[in-house]
């Protein structure tokens, strides 16, 4: 994913030239040793890692947080799920590996020690659920889960369900039940006012996207599918 215009690039290389390519390095070159023992291609983390910090630096702007930790942050989020080779290997929190990675890489930058303190500590909360709320920790949980709908998270719902050998009729009667869930209680699962505001359209979208889905594949494929909203869903 081409990186130029981006604004949190800009100012990311304006402070640390060169950080953000070795965290790509970092990224990429895991996940190539999980794919050269696995069936599966590599290169999809880092794109999903680029629309989660390119939201999680515009929400940071949008809720007076400081947009370069927040996308620190998120560069590093999913950056601890390939390890040794092996996907979520071990019962180390996938984010405690992240914030190791972090510390070490932005130490190496010679990043102001309250940054890399404030990047890690984030990382952290991600996973620590009863811990006091964090608010770098609840832009990048919230950036995370608006880059899984509206119409790029549906193009990401199809390009995992063709990885993992399912045809258009097998995505939709196994999986599209609990898309649909978590796209309608999307609202209801941020953290931060923007992107409450964001969700409610994306949740929309995502949602009238499907009905129409469903309806071609009723008249095409003659599938019997239907949507409802269980009772209590609310």
């Amino acid at each position: 994913m081409h990186l130029e215009p981006q604004p949190f690039y800009r100012s990311l290389r304006a402070r640390a030239p060169g950080l953000v390519e070795r965290i790509r390095d970092a990224i990429e070159d895991a996940e190539k040793k999980y794919a050269s023992k696995s069936d599966g291609p590599a290169g999809f983390l880092w794109e999903h890692t680029v629309l989660v910090t390119v939201q999680s630096f515009r929400l940071a702007r949008a809720e007076k947080a400081d947009p370069d930790r927040a996308a620190l942050v998120a560069l590093f989020h999913d950056a601890g799920k390939f390890s040794a080779g092996r996907y979520h290997a071990g019962r180390e929190p996938e984010e405690e590996r992240a914030a190791r990675l972090a510390r070490e890489l932005l130490q190496k930058a010679a990043l102001p020690k309250r940054d890399v303190a404030a990047v890690v500590g984030a990382l952290r909360a991600l996973y620590r659920t009863g811990a006091r709320r964090n608010r770098l920790a609840d832009i990048v949980h919230d950036a995370d889960f608006l880059t899984k709908f509206g119409f790029v998270g549906i193009a990401n719902f199809f390009i995992k369900s063709t990885l993992r050998g399912r045809n258009l009729e097998s995505a939709v009667l196994d999986y599209l039940s609990k898309e649909l869930t978590y796209a309608e209680a999307l609202p209801r699962n941020m953290r931060t006012r923007s992107a409450r505001r964001m969700a409610s359209r994306k949740s929309a979208d995502t949602i009238g996207f499907y009905r129409a889905y469903i309806a071609e594949l009723e008249a095409v494929h003659g599938i019997d599918v239907r949507m409802r909203t269980a009772t209590g869903a609310r």
